[in-house]
């Protein structure tokens, strides 16, 4: 018996002098370190987003399981140079965590963490790059283990090797996302303006014929020349990793909008007729030209038809209203139209 203590001693004493700072021959270490979110590929955590989540448990050498109690971890994000970047106390674990229906088992239960990502101020999230995930841990040594120079009670490694965590073997490696694709700029433009975009890839003009021309000005930024007096929409398209991201953008003056307001116009009456400004500033109102009908312009956004003499009973003719917009960029090339019926309907023999 007194041999076989012995040997146990010396198992537990090699275990100790080999646990200088990770799981190698240790009492105790975590086990099952998953990160659950961000996504991982091929051990390697992708950010963004702010923050991973994730869990692990705690196995107990058989040995040692009847002398532990507090165990304490710590999820830290180290970077190549061994800066600690973000870190976060780790969940706890004690007895309890090992015992079901009373019986102390080797292993604990599961328990979550969540560590958060600051961003930098300057680098944002490039901080992270290259850095590594990692768990630390202790627990409180218990020298009744009986372990050969080891006879000082408190947290180890700190009481055994003089450091303050030991250093789970199992590391995830961060790697940064590719930033979205975004395109910045104005979106309407009267003569030229400049354009950035992040993760530019492959950039065209679309519907831009006779309308404006685009011009690669750097790596990341290009410029819109309007032709001559043309007006129009164009998108400024950019496609990377098979995505396409597009900025619609306003050249010239463009009239926008539907004409509003009742389709016939009787005889002996008035409409109302109006359109939204929708970024111009004023219309050119026009009215197709017919001796019964007369228009006056109430402000930029409406007009008022009447009509006068006479006409058969029974008549109706076509009428179109036509706006042109005015903005600061000058006039639109199109009009807005609506083509409204100018009709008698009235029954003479009703009429006093």
């Amino acid at each position: 018996m007194k041999k076989a203590l012995t040997i146990l001693l010396l198992i537990c004493f090699a275990f100790f002098a080999k646990a200088q700072s990770d799981d190698s021959g240790n009492a105790l270490y975590p086990n099952n370190f998953n990160i659950i979110s961000p996504a991982v590929v091929n051990n390697t955590v992708v950010i963004p987003p702010s923050y991973i989540k994730g869990s692990f448990g705690i196995t107990v050498s058989g040995m040692y399981k009847p002398y532990f109690s507090d165990i304490k971890t710590s999820v830290v994000v180290v970077s190549s140079s061994g800066e600690i970047l973000a870190s976060v106390d780790g969940p706890s674990f004690n007895r309890s965590d090992f015992t079901i229906g009373g019986v102390v088992y080797n292993n604990s239960t599961y328990k979550d963490f969540t560590l958060s990502l600051p961003l930098h101020s300057t680098l944002g999230y490039s901080k992270y790059k290259n850095s590594q995930v990692i768990v630390r841990y202790k627990y409180y040594f218990n020298p009744a283990v009986g372990i050969p120079n080891q006879e000082t009670a408190g947290w180890a490694p700190q009481v055994t090797f003089n450091r303050e965590w030991f250093i789970h073997d199992k590391k995830y490696k961060i790697t940064l996302a590719d930033p979205e694709t975004s395109i910045n700029g104005p979106n309407a433009i009267c003569d030229e303006a400049n354009y950035s975009i992040v993760n530019p890839g492959t950039v065209t003009l679309e519907n831009a014929d006779g309308i404006a021309a685009l011009t690669q000005l750097s790596n990341s930024q290009w410029k819109i020349k309007r032709i001559g007096t043309a007006s129009g929409f164009v998108k400024l398209r950019s496609t990377y990793n098979g995505k396409t991201f597009d900025k619609e953008i306003e050249i010239g003056t463009i009239a926008k909008g539907a004409i509003s307001g009742d389709a016939s116009l009787p005889l002996g009456e008035s409409r109302t007729y109006t359109l939204a400004l929708n970024g111009n500033t004023d219309y050119n109102w026009s009215v197709s030209y017919n001796p019964n009908v007369t228009w006056t312009k109430l402000s930029p956004t409406s007009i008022k038809l009447s009509t006068t003499g006479s006409v058969p009973q029974g008549w109706s003719e076509n009428i179109t209203i036509s706006a042109q917009a005015i903005s600061s960029c000058g006039l639109s090339s199109n009009y807005i139209t609506k083509t409204i019926k100018f009709v008698n309907d009235r029954d003479p023999r009703l009429e006093d």
